[in-house]
């Protein structure tokens, strides 16, 4: 079950101060966010001053920025009331920049105030809300986009940079109770946000989304592949004495609804948004709204109050109201912490990776501080998770190992079935399931298992995005490499001779074969297709891809330069693979293979487009410096050079697949990896200008280089 918040605030100049203090306390709240484990913090766009957000993605990108792993959603995102296009460029950049967290919540827009306010007739909502999703999807997932409806037409526009998460990030559509809204949203296949609140009961809710589902089923969708998430209003207290409180906070909410402008209620189009005329009592009764229509409460009760509410309609997630009718910022601070201390639990495992330390409760936190304070107890839980992370990476080896992911596949099956399959103990068996469930990488309900969207996608060999083989690489380097012996390693400043015999370049080898298949998944799957928006190459003929691997990278750019012949440097071992994978993807004819030591190799010809591929980290700096001179002697006077490579921040600290990965430098022979200013310092020494960064979200990023005018 997903937890996040949804911040649609009111904000009162006479209590919050100024507009940049007020932003200042609402980063940290979503900071805080973030650090206890939530899922999603969503954002609402309005144009009422004081009343949501009117730059929404300017917000979204500092949410981006101050945190790692929550993801970002819009609820919603007023795609009637600007030009598609526009939209698209946003969004598709935001999700971009934030390494893909976005989820993209759209709706028709509530307030007859919104469109006025851009000179938008609301009556042409549902229209321009249709029209505009099918100029962003198409803007989003196609290449070249010619378009001619009634409210936008253009021709031939290509969106750049187009989303990380491809087709589209995940789209929710808002739905309050207009039934057609509801079969839209399941006839083309996206998530639901409901706000129940504003409807006459629960089991008004319930008839709604039976028609969603309903409507997701007839379209061939899998119901279970989609999420439904409540909006409602929370207030947690660990002492039924101070539910006092949440009565004041809620009447200042629901009458700055009410008085914001001369008369709110005259902003709202009744005759378009059936909701409103339903949800009256939202002006008249707050303690109604609180006793039927919230979730308040001691954990306890809010722990019950959630069971019953998600039982009633079916939900599969929340989104909080937290921050509403002037609650103090330490409040919001407190709750957020209680909530995932004491009720997220019951619904959920927080996995290690989103599970850092836990704020101290009832504690002000000085707004200047660099980051909330820690209690013992969770400093232990962290380190404890630490020192076990081996066994959640043994978890996931080998269940890839078994194949298990593949195994089950779009089916549900119970341990026996799976037992059954292997040949093996369903005792043993269920305990491994269960593991994976306790990771998110199975979902399992009345006894049986059945992959999650990620495993899907990820792990199942069915998935043309699977990183199954690449992660059979990183077993074979965990469980058979030198990390056992780090602090040695560390002690001694070098490599131990230890027997790498089972990593010898033989193709033959498993380990080898799952290497060059993984390396081919994980950039099919996160970041080849960035070397499509390299400046223009139209032209280039020839293509020297030095240590391309499997081939992966060739075989993208021959596909988006159908002029282009390339050609792959690369030992005799990896060939024998990669050969297989160009033939595989029907490019023998365009990708051929040079056999060589691409570190020391003459490159023999002249090219147009030169690309170091993840091989400078694999040298010493002298290594590296004579490539990148090998290069420049042979790429073309117009040529392109381009450099893929593993990148650390100048402190070294800022991601830690990268960190980890120059521990991996150091355990292994020879190599090392650089600081961006480090790598660029070389380039421009071997004659080169740097002109270009490509940032791939991924774990390379690349950069573009042509030769230095004289």
């Amino acid at each position: 079950m997903q937890f996040g918040f949804c911040y649609i605030p009111d904000y009162y100049e006479s209590l919050h101060g100024s507009y940049s203090a007020w932003y200042r306390r609402l980063l940290h709240e979503w900071g805080t966010a973030d650090a206890l484990g939530y899922d999603a913090l969503w954002i609402a766009e309005h144009r009422l001053a004081g009343y949501g957000f009117c730059s929404t993605p300017v917000v979204a990108q500092a949410i981006a920025d101050r945190t790692e792993r929550i993801r970002i959603g819009t609820a919603v995102s007023l795609i009637t009331q600007r030009h598609p296009v526009l939209a698209a460029e946003d969004w598709a950049t935001v999700d971009l920049l934030s390494n893909g967290r976005l989820n993209f919540g759209i709706g028709r827009g509530i307030l007859a105030y919104d469109f006025a306010a851009v000179g938008v007739p609301s009556s042409e909502s549902r229209e321009r809300f249709q029209e505009a999703w099918e100029v962003i999807r198409r803007l989003w997932s196609e290449k070249q986009v010619t378009h001619n409806g009634k409210y936008w037409s253009f021709e031939d526009h290509t969106l750049g940079p187009r989303p990380l998460q491809q087709p589209t990030p995940p789209v929710y559509v808002a739905c309050i109770a207009t039934p057609e809204s509801y079969q839209w949203a399941g006839e083309n296949g996206c998530h639901l946000m409901v706000a129940p609140f504003l409807l006459k009961s629960t089991a008004q809710q319930a008839e709604y989304l039976d028609l969603y589902r309903e409507s997701l089923t007839k379209a061939g969708h899998d119901v279970r592949d989609f999420q439904i998430l409540g909006n409602y209003h929370l207030a947690l207290f660990e002492d039924e004495q101070q539910s006092e409180q949440v009565d004041g906070h809620i009447f200042q909410y629901l009458n700055f609804l009410n008085s914001v402008q001369t008369n709110q209620k005259q902003h709202l189009d009744s005759k378009h948004y059936a909701a409103y005329e339903s949800g009256e009592t939202l002006w008249k009764d707050a303690q109604e709204l609180r006793d039927n229509r919230a979730v308040v409460g001691t954990p306890q009760q809010c722990i019950d109050r959630i069971g019953e509410l998600s039982s009633a309609c079916g939900l599969t997630g929340w989104m909080f109201h937290i921050n509403y009718g002037g609650v103090p910022h330490e409040r919001v601070i407190d709750q957020m912490t209680l909530f995932a201390e004491e009720v997220m639990p019951t619904f959920k495992t927080i996995p290690q990776a989103k599970r850092p330390e836990i704020h101290v409760r009832r504690q002000s936190i000085p707004l200047s501080s660099a980051a909330p304070e820690f209690t013992t107890a969770a400093r232990a839980r962290r380190i404890t998770e630490l020192a076990t992370s081996y066994t959640r990476s043994c978890v996931l080896f080998a269940a890839n190992k078994l194949d298990l992911f593949t195994l089950i596949g779009k089916e549900t099956k119970t341990s026996i079935d799976v037992g059954r399959q292997l040949g093996t103990n369903s005792r043993s068996i269920e305990r491994l399931l269960d593991a994976c469930t306790s990771l998110e990488l199975l979902s399992k309900e009345n006894g049986e298992y059945r992959l999650t969207a990620e495993s899907r996608e990820m792990l199942d060999r069915n998935s043309p995005n699977c990183i199954a083989d690449w992660i059979a690489h990183w077993a074979d380097m965990m469980m058979k490499g030198n990390w056992q012996h780090l602090a040695e390693h560390v002690q001694s400043g070098k490599p131990l001779d230890l027997d790498w015999s089972d990593f010898a370049f033989d193709s033959r080898r498993p380990s080898i074969q799952n290497w060059i298949d993984g390396m081919h998944q994980m950039a099919m799957a996160g970041h080849a297709d960035i070397l499509s928006t390299v400046e223009p190459l139209h032209g280039a003929a020839t293509l020297l891809d030095v240590g391309g691997g499997p081939g992966t990278y060739s075989i993208v750019m021959c596909r988006h330069y159908p002029e282009l012949q390339a050609t792959i440097l690369d030992s005799t071992e990896v060939s024998d693979v990669a050969c297989e994978i160009v033939r595989r993807e029907g490019l023998d004819e365009r990708v051929h293979f040079r056999i060589g030591d691409f570190c020391t190799a003459d490159l023999q010809e002249t090219y147009d487009v030169i690309m170091l591929s993840n091989v400078l980290h694999m040298v010493d700096k002298p290594g590296a410096m004579a490539m990148l001179k090998n290069a420049h002697r042979h790429l073309s006077p117009q040529g392109v050079l381009l450099v893929q490579e593993w990148m650390v921040s100048d402190e070294g600290t800022d991601s830690t697949l990268s960190t980890l990965f120059n521990i991996h430098m150091l355990i292994n022979p020879n190599g090392d990896l650089y600081r961006w200013d480090q790598l660029q310092q070389m380039i421009e020494r071997a004659g080169f200008a740097v002109t270009k960064t490509l940032e791939t979200g991924g774990v390379y990023d690349v950069l573009v280089a042509k030769k230095s005018q004289p």
